[in-house]
């Protein structure tokens, strides 16, 4: 209950409030969720772990889970703001390549 919420108001926040501060809000609501998560966040660096990265301690896979949370928290942020986009808007952000190698 508590997740569903928290995506009314995140939708809420999102329709009344330009990108730019919604993405400052988001980034704090990840830095929030890195600290009050201990359950993701040990599950997320346990994974990074396991990635071949060579001379990677343990502060660089903590700092790479803290990116990767708010990175994840500014596509959640872009995904509901879509709705607020034209249809030029959104033909001007996104470069499509390969269109026509697409059968409809």
């Amino acid at each position: 209950m508590m997740l569903y919420i928290g995506y009314l108001l995140a939708v809420l926040v999102v329709r009344l409030l330009p990108l730019k501060i919604c993405y400052r809000i988001a980034t704090r609501v990840a830095d929030l969720w890195y600290l009050l998560a201990p359950g993701r966040r040990k599950a997320l660096i346990h994974n990074l772990s396991l990635l071949p990265r060579p001379g990677c301690d343990a502060r660089q896979l903590r700092q790479l889970a803290h990116r990767i949370m708010r990175n994840f928290a500014h596509v959640v942020t872009e995904f509901l703001y879509l709705p607020r986009l034209s249809r030029s808007k959104l033909e001007d952000l996104v470069d499509v390549k390969g269109f026509e190698s697409l059968r409809m």
